[in-house]
């Protein structure tokens, strides 16, 4: 008893004693032991990060001010739940200077294991040079290199003095060896190198690497798009695609910044200006898909500075709050297009030259161009886009009319005719208002040897024939213009000897236009070519024949397209033969000498004739000729109603030659 007495007693004296009482702490060590607060990156860039005037047009500390759009992917480079970001970004952006802040944010606020890859060992060294300075003017971010950029490797690890950087390209040994690391940055996916002997692509090696840092990794991707469907395009849309919405300083309602809302001035036929006249400015601005205002540049940067970013699939009201549904992802996405670019480095001028010179490039068949501007402007992956044809889509253009009968509004009719040996196709089409087209006939003609002048007496009375109003049979049309191949009877030595020469001088100059199709390899930028032939006595058009179907194709094929301007309808009692020669081409990629593509347009296997898609080719210069984008919205069922005769221009040979329009 006593014993437990005396150990009563001790435990007593031992709870009497202030065992947890607060130990003195210096102020140095209470630094230590204070929870950390990690900075945001983007407070850290706008003190820490200098931009040096040796490789930045704006010298000092980086501001979101000059890029606003980089706000949302530092919000995800500094939260604790985004794991993978992907950013598809137009040039000159600042890609690689977001990159090089990312690298040094990482060094100096929140070390780990990093490994940066660019396309390849010259990217690399480039890239130093620009790293280069920027470090040595951020004295914070110097220290942990020891005080020389010197010290940092390419292609092997650097061994900093809180965390180990590599900087290198995807075949590099050090870049993707088997060695665990919190962060990964990709610039320029798009371009990067691939071991062909290794079947694991890039991206899913550097993803197996961050494996161990898991629940705190980050994934850094960069890049201006290229096609559909590449490595970067598959990774970017496995992630929550984000788009930048921006508002209209006039009514206030966000859209999406593409550049679809810039719209350019064109010349009297439609057609885009030339690059340098949009170059000059005032020639294009960005319109308000809302209201319609036309935008200022400066009212552009305000626009861009009240960005919100926003899901793909929801959308931004007035008051800037998403709306819809959408589920969160750890994975991230972004478009950065050049329409966002503050104006002292890109204007909506500089933009429309190069989209107009790009057009002009795929008008004469040089896809790249084109290709370039939506990868490198509008940051899109590229899709090819071949036009295909099919007999299905041309039975969804038959109207309410027969063969050889013309229907209402028809204003005038031509002729395209294509030679062969012993036999000759023709086409008769109707024209109205803003290019409307209905095929009134097609089919071939038996005349013999075409080279023999007295077997083209058919073919006269093909060109002089009458075709009848469906409003009114005793109203004929006849043809105003008539565009012939000449390329199969192409003479050798003497032009005059030409038996389609010889023919259109029945006519007198200018009513049947002699034609020789070429394709878009000899003529790439002009539709057409004129030449004296026949000493003089003609004019031959020398025709770009794949142009011509680019548009009829449009006619026909557009899905988009409704009966109306820019349509072409077919009779209803068309023959079979002739749809399938109208579906007997499609337009392909290939790839020219010297490694340019071009789009052309070639027969489909399976299918004998095509000569229809050539002789309405013809008709459309002819109509061209004739003035056919001239036309005026006039009421032609009344005219033909009301009995008015009006004279027709172009050949005027034989009675009853009437189209229901004034002269051209």
């Amino acid at each position: 008893m006593q014993a437990v007495a005396e150990q009563t007693e001790d435990i007593s004296a031992y709870k009497a004693v202030e065992f947890f009482a607060p130990m003195p702490v210096s102020a140095e060590h209470t630094e230590i032991l204070a929870p950390r607060k990690k900075r945001h990156m983007l407070e850290w860039m706008e003190s820490s990060f200098i931009l040096p005037a040796k490789s930045s047009r704006i010298k000092g500390p980086w501001s979101s001010a000059i890029t606003p759009y980089w706000r949302i992917v530092i919000d995800w480079l500094s939260d604790m739940t985004t794991r993978v970001i992907w950013v598809y970004a137009a040039t000159q952006v600042g890609k690689s200077t977001i990159m090089t802040g990312w690298i040094g944010y990482i060094i100096d606020v929140d070390p780990g294991p990093m490994k940066i890859v660019l396309p390849d060992i010259k990217v690399c060294k480039k890239r130093i040079k620009r790293i280069k300075p920027i470090f040595e003017n951020s004295p914070r971010v110097l220290r942990h290199l020891g005080g020389d950029i010197r010290n940092l490797n390419i292609g092997e690890p650097t061994d900093l003095d809180n965390m180990m950087l590599t900087l290198g390209w995807p075949t590099s040994p050090g870049t993707l060896a088997d060695d665990p690391c919190r962060y990964v940055g990709g610039d320029e996916v798009c371009e990067w190198e691939q071991d062909i002997r290794d079947d694991t692509d890039p991206v899913s090696k550097l993803d197996n690497r961050v494996r161990t840092y898991e629940t705190v990794s980050k994934q850094f991707f960069i890049t201006s798009p290229k096609n559909a469907g590449d490595l970067a395009d598959r990774n970017y849309e496995e992630c929550l695609k984000h788009d930048i919405w921006i508002p209209c300083p006039h009514c206030g309602k966000f859209h999406i910044a593409s550049f679809i809302n810039v719209k350019l001035d064109k010349d009297s036929d439609g057609g885009f200006l030339k690059a340098a006249e949009y170059k000059r400015g005032g020639r294009a601005r960005y319109v308000c898909p809302h209201c319609g205002s036309l935008w200022t540049e400066l009212e552009r940067k305000a626009a861009v500075s009240g960005y919100k970013g926003c899901p793909e699939g929801c959308s931004i009201n007035e008051a800037g709050e998403i709306v819809g549904d959408y589920t969160e992802s750890t994975r991230k996405a972004l478009r950065v297009p050049a329409v966002l670019v503050d104006p002292m480095f890109t204007t909506v001028d500089t933009l429309a030259a190069d989209y107009a010179n790009a057009m002009r490039h795929r008008k004469a068949g040089n896809i790249n161009p084109y290709r370039n501007f939506r990868n490198n402007q509008e940051a899109i992956a590229w899709e090819e886009k071949e036009r295909e044809t099919s007999i299905t889509q041309l039975r969804r253009h038959k109207g309410d009319y027969r063969m050889r009968q013309v229907p209402a509004g028809v204003q005038i009719l031509t002729n395209g005719i294509d030679v062969q040996a012993d036999h000759v196709w023709a086409t008769v089409k109707g024209y109205g208002y803003r290019n409307q087209q209905w095929l009134i006939w097609a089919g071939r003609l038996e005349t013999g040897h075409t080279g023999r002048e007295k077997n083209w007496d058919i073919v006269e009375k093909f060109v002089l024939a009458e075709w009848p109003s469906v409003l009114n049979e005793e109203f004929k049309y006849r043809a105003v213009r008539t565009g012939i191949d000449c390329r199969y009877q192409r003479p050798e030595r003497d032009e005059e000897s030409s038996a389609v020469y010889d023919f259109c001088l029945r006519f007198g100059e200018g009513y049947v236009v002699p034609i020789m199709g070429y394709g878009r390899g000899r003529m790439r930028y002009a539709s057409y070519r004129a030449a004296n032939v026949a000493g003089k006595a003609l004019k031959r058009f020398d025709l770009n024949v794949d142009m011509g179907k680019d548009r009829l194709w449009q006619l026909l094929y557009d899905k988009g397209r409704e009966p109306g301007p820019g349509y072409m309808h077919l009779p209803s009692d068309i023959p079979e033969d002739i749809l399938r020669q109208l579906a007997s081409e499609s337009q392909r990629l290939k790839r020219q000498k010297g490694g340019r593509e071009m789009v052309v347009w070639v027969k489909k296997k399976g299918f004998r004739e095509n000569h229809t898609w050539d002789t309405n080719v013809y008709a459309d210069f002819a109509a061209e000729l004739a003035g056919v984008f001239h036309l005026r919205d006039i009421d032609v069922a009344s005219h033909i109603k009301g009995g008015k005769k009006e004279k027709q221009s172009g050949y005027s040979g034989g009675s009853d030659y009437w189209d229901g329009v004034p002269n051209l």
